[in-house]
């Protein structure tokens, strides 16, 4: 079989694929992007539906109108984590398991830029630069670095596992601006390491909870020696228990593998019953932050009171929250970890902290998981 020396624009392309079968309606397929209309011509075709590598904000449209169509075989390996299957585990492997919690490192950006804040002991603005030289960050980083690509994929991932849609804006999100190097620094020096942990987990009664967050991570932990461009899932169930999948989660060649992984067994099914369908989601009941255990480092800055210190805990502890340790620093620095307790609790308590005479600033807050 021999192919065409000249390559075909993406608009010529897509030209090409659309005169060819009858075109969806916007009102059947309410996909404005290129490639969101090529799949949807590729519906009404009953055809295969094209492996695709990024998440767009239509996803779940392309899913409708799979489902509308009567597609079965909806390939999106690609979509979180570049080369680990894991939309293949949960998707197959993993059906007969009720899955109670995922957590995550998806975003290779924001792992190689604080895993050289870490290495080298440098500012973000330093390692987002050195993650741009490497080809690991857009010229606008906003999409990985304020959490949303990791919240776009960790939805996919919670409609997998929970069979549940959240909708992306109900993700509680923060990015990784905020993370500064005395936090990452003084962090390790504790046996912690900062990873943007996208978490979902989902309760006894069906509610979920989905959050992307910068978090401090313990040296027991699975994820924490998940370094550079690696990408991990840590899936909790209650037959498998828990199980891990790791590898390079960023890059072309890894892209390149989930992608080609779908077109091989899209060749080799074709001739196959159908199989997998996408799963019909549920609206999702999401969880209150008073049903939302976390525990937590807040690095903030003290007045120069003698007292300052003892102020703090005594503040926390009225609050409610454990006072887990707490390290001094130079320059009236002050680092508390605190214990585990509803989210509601520990924002009410930062809240109270600001407030305080004996706080010129609170600098750092971030999560803190043990193992």
């Amino acid at each position: 079989m021999s192919y065409p020396q000249a390559v075909l624009t993406p608009d010529a392309a897509e030209k090409l694929i659309l005169d060819s079968v009858p075109l969806f309606h916007r009102e059947d397929c309410a996909i404005a992007d290129s490639p969101g209309r090529v799949l949807c011509a590729d519906l009404r075709a009953d055809r295969d539906l094209p492996p695709f590598d990024r998440v767009t904000m239509d996803g779940f449209a392309l899913r409708s109108a799979a489902l509308a169509a009567g597609v079965a075989r909806f390939r999106v390996e690609a979509t979180v984590g570049a080369g680990l299957p894991i939309v293949s585990l949960l998707s197959t492997s993993l059906l007969g398991d009720r899955i109670t919690a995922l957590d995550c490192v998806i975003n290779g950006t924001t792992n190689v830029i604080l895993t050289k804040m870490r290495t080298d002991k440098v500012t973000f603005d330093a390692a987002l630069e050195d993650a741009r030289r490497r080809g690991f960050a857009e010229a606008d980083p906003s999409l990985d670095v304020d959490g949303w690509d990791a919240a776009h994929k960790l939805v996919i991932l919670a409609w997998l596992a929970m069979g549940v849609h959240v909708e992306t804006g109900s993700v509680d999100r923060v990015g990784i601006r905020g993370v500064g190097a005395a936090d990452v620094t003084a962090l390790d020096e504790l046996g912690y390491r900062v990873r943007l942990i996208a978490h979902a987990e989902r309760a006894s009664n069906g509610s979920v909870h989905l959050s992307v967050r910068p978090t401090a991570v313990g040296a027991r932990h699975l994820l924490a020696d998940v370094d550079d461009a690696d990408n991990a899932v840590t899936i909790s169930s209650d037959l498998a228990l828990r199980v891990i999948l790791r590898g390079l989660g960023a890059g072309g060649a890894s892209t390149a593998s989930a992608v080609v992984s779908d077109v091989v067994n899209a060749v080799r099914d074709r001739s196959a019953p159908r199989g997998w369908a996408p799963r019909a989601v549920q609206p999702a009941a999401l969880l209150d932050d008073e049903d939302v255990d976390v525990a937590g480092y807040v690095r903030l800055r003290l007045a120069r009171e003698t007292d300052g210190r003892e102020l703090v805990l005594q503040a926390l502890e009225d609050r409610g929250l454990a006072v887990d340790a707490a390290v001094e620093l130079p320059h009236e620095g002050l680092i508390v970890l605190t214990g585990l307790a509803p989210r509601a609790v520990h924002d009410r308590a930062m809240e109270t902290l600001d407030t305080l005479t004996a706080v010129d600033e609170i600098e750092c807050t971030l999560d803190r998981v043990e193992a």
